[in-house]
């Protein structure tokens, strides 16, 4: 070999050796490229998935409580019915009540309404006609001293019960006014014995 084949040669080996260096260079700059973005990567996931199970947990948390609201709505809503038809069935009781009983507690609310003074009672057509023979006796006989009240000839476009009238003055004491009246007094009562 000449000379100038020699220098050729050496020339070569020189520039594969760079040649081969500059590529290990360059791809071990690549591998930690790589590695880098492999991890970056790997950490924009976790913060995906860990913000996606905050969302998905925060989504399973509300409907949760809007589960139980509902259910709370419902059992309100339930009892709200149980209650109302438990004073419907109330009132409907007071009004079946066998004669004596019935026009008893008539007398009973008259003492609880009545005024000083002179008054009459107003019952249905259907209470008026099947009142006792000695009802106005026991009335006049439980009225407190100044207070007094009369059976009318009229009758009142009521449930059960009666209307009290002083002149101009009139108080309703009909079964349905006197349970609209004092239904949270009722209700406390029912809810304490059902719930």
């Amino acid at each position: 070999m000449d000379g100038l084949d020699r220098i050729t040669e050496e020339i070569k080996k020189q520039a594969a050796a760079e040649a081969e260096e500059i590529l290990a260079q360059a791809k071990e700059k690549a591998e930690a490229a790589l590695a880098r973005a492999k991890n970056e990567a790997a950490a924009k996931r976790a913060e995906a998935e860990a913000a996606a199970d905050k969302q998905v947990a925060a989504l399973n948390a509300a409907r949760e409580s809007a589960q139980a609201l509902r259910r709370q709505q419902i059992m309100l809503e339930t009892k709200q019915d149980v209650l109302g038809q438990t004073l419907d069935e109330a009132r409907a009781a007071v009004l079946a009540l066998p004669k004596d009983q019935y026009f008893g507690l008539c007398v009973n609310v008259a003492v609880s309404y009545a005024n000083a003074g002179e008054g009459e009672i107003l019952f249905n057509e259907k209470d008026k006609a099947r009142l006792p023979e000695d009802f106005a006796e026991r009335l006049e006989k439980a009225l407190p001293s100044g207070k007094k009240a009369r059976v009318s000839e009229r009758t009142a476009p009521i449930d059960g019960g009666f209307l009290l009238k002083y002149g101009d003055m009139e108080e309703n004491c009909s079964i349905f006014a006197i349970f609209r009246d004092r239904r949270d007094e009722f209700v406390d009562v029912i809810r304490g014995i059902l719930f």
